[in-house]
């Protein structure tokens, strides 16, 4: 909805005249997809007897010609600072002098067209069978990926999906990649990897396909593809895509201080469940730097509490793999040790595969044990700082 304009009626009793204050709304929508803007009425003049500038007031002709607003008030403006009195009754007849030069206007230039824009797909002339295990080697290398491949029923065909299934299927990675610590960038996403035929015989489409999570990991894990797979990319270009592990000069880690502490701390034990999320999510990401493990160790209690209540969480990925993190990255800490070792069966519930519900459906069921995998490295590291003997044990009962 465009934004409007309010008109403020008033009588000056002395002249007899009605004047019209002009107040812009504040309703303002969006598009989606753009950024938020205010849109502006394609015209609101006419029968106005005059606009009350501030500077002073401009007379319109009645029946003016529409224009839209913001050009209209501007316009006023202009005029009003450089007339004193400017009427609009009586069109200006001044006529340039034909010794006056008049610049003629320059006509609109485009830049050239890009010669590569960064996405995260690529054309291949490798057969598909070879590229498919050449991707999946490349996840096997990469420390920070855990994957599954399975079959969807479809066609490996963008456009015929939508249509009727392949009775072969096709195949589709399922996969999550982890930051690594030596990355200045620390997060979690989701992705698939998916590769369509191609209108052009011989080709094929690979898809590296963002689903959530952090948008820094998977550049950084996108960068790699480019790197490491960009013998088998068509006509490969060099994107620009940059690393973000490269630091800034003089970059130092963030430390926490009590304030900043407190309002993650509030925004992680939230009943509401994004603010949960996005507080235990960042409170893991500080838990990798030393110091702030040090300045834990005043926060020793509230922070047992919230990785238990988390840990009890049924079936949330996200808190459960963050909760481990928190756990494994301050296990080494003097006041952790011992209120930390009381959460060991909670730790083994999860170990143990139960931390998701029985009744969730197959999709969410496939991400939860992707992260499942992390979360096992996270509490065996924990468990071996906090009780070893235990973590033997555990491991014994699920081999």
């Amino acid at each position: 909805m465009a934004d409007s304009l309010d008109v403020d009626t008033t009588e000056d009793t002395s002249s007899g005249i009605k004047e019209e204050k002009f107040q812009p709304s504040t309703s303002v929508t969006t598009r989606p997809g753009s950024f938020e803007r205010a849109e502006v009425s394609p015209s609101f003049a006419g029968d106005f007897q005059h606009i009350d500038t501030g500077i002073q007031n401009v007379k319109l002709s009645q029946g003016m010609s529409p224009y839209p607003k913001a050009s209209l008030i501007m316009n006023t403006l202009i005029q009003a600072k450089n007339q004193a009195s400017l009427t609009m009754d009586e069109p200006d007849t001044k006529q340039a002098s034909p010794s006056e030069s008049v610049s003629p206007i320059e006509a609109l230039s485009l830049v050239s067209p890009p010669s590569f824009v960064a996405g995260t797909q690529f054309v291949s002339e490798t057969p598909k069978d070879e590229l498919w295990g050449n991707i999946q080697d490349f996840l096997n290398d990469h420390k920070g990926v855990d994957y599954v491949k399975e079959i969807k029923q479809g066609s490996d065909s963008p456009e015929d999906q939508k249509g009727s299934d392949s009775p072969e299927g096709v195949q589709v990675i399922y996969a999550v990649c982890h930051s690594l610590p030596s990355d200045s960038s620390i997060g979690s996403c989701q992705f698939n990897v998916q590769i369509f035929s191609q209108p052009k015989e011989g080709t094929v489409l690979v898809e590296f396909q963002q689903l959530s999570g952090c948008g820094w990991t998977f550049n950084d894990l996108y960068y790699h593809v480019e790197k490491d797979l960009q013998t088998h990319f068509l006509d490969y270009q060099v994107s620009g895509r940059k690393y973000m592990n490269n630091k800034l000069p003089n970059q130092t880690e963030i430390l926490l201080d009590d304030e900043t502490f407190g309002h993650l701390y509030k925004m992680a034990n939230s009943e509401i469940l994004e603010a949960s999320h996005e507080g235990i999510i960042n409170l893991a990401k500080f838990s990798y730097s030393t110091k702030n493990q040090e300045f834990f160790q005043a926060q020793s209690s509230p922070l047992t509490a919230l990785i238990k209540k988390s840990l009890a969480n049924t079936g949330d990925y996200v808190l459960h793999q963050s909760s481990t993190v928190l756990a494994a990255n301050l296990s080494t800490q003097e006041k952790f040790i011992e209120p930390l070792r009381a959460l060991k069966d909670q730790f083994k519930n999860i170990y143990m595969g139960n931390g998701i519900a029985s009744d969730s459906n197959e999709d969410y069921a496939r991400v939860y044990n992707l992260y499942l995998v992390d979360m096992k490295r996270q509490i065996e590291k924990a468990l071996e700082n906090l009780d070893a003997e235990f973590l033997q044990s555990m491991k014994s009962q699920v081999e």
